[in-house]
């Protein structure tokens, strides 16, 4: 959103999702189609940051498909895909039942990850217990 009302960026924009439309029937293909080349353009600007600073900062989140949040398989596919974006990729992931699934099937994938819907200390307490364990 923030891209759409930037005057400079704006037209790109628009192109990318133009180029969305032509190629994809689906909706959600488009969406995540949309996305990955618009956040791949932002992993660029940063990733001098995240490798001036070995790593430590620069990083750039995806937020996956919300609609899909109940689906481990569907978490875990799109953060790998996601992955191959740039090096400062960083997926964002639910701690839900299903997204607890998906950090554990990823946390040996050694990527960057931010835990999300923390509501409770228990929660981060399994969350973290959970990352140690694997």
């Amino acid at each position: 959103m923030k891209q759409l009302q930037n005057k400079s960026e704006k037209d790109g924009v628009f192109k990318v999702i133009d180029k969305a439309i032509k190629e994809y029937d689906d909706d959600n293909q488009a969406a995540d189609f949309i996305q990955q080349k618009l956040v791949k353009d932002i992993l660029n600007i940063f990733l001098p940051l995240h490798e001036e600073s070995k790593g430590e900062e620069g990083f750039v989140s995806i937020q996956g498909d919300p609609n899909q949040d109940i689906d481990p398989s569907h978490i875990i596919d799109e953060a790998l895909r996601y992955k191959k974006l740039g090096k400062n990729f960083i997926t964002k992931i639910p701690v839900t039942e299903a997204g607890l699934e998906a950090l554990e099937a990823l946390i040996p994938e050694d990527m960057a990850m931010i835990a999300t819907e923390v509501t409770g200390i228990s929660q981060a307490i399994h969350t973290c217990e959970m990352y140690k364990r694997v």
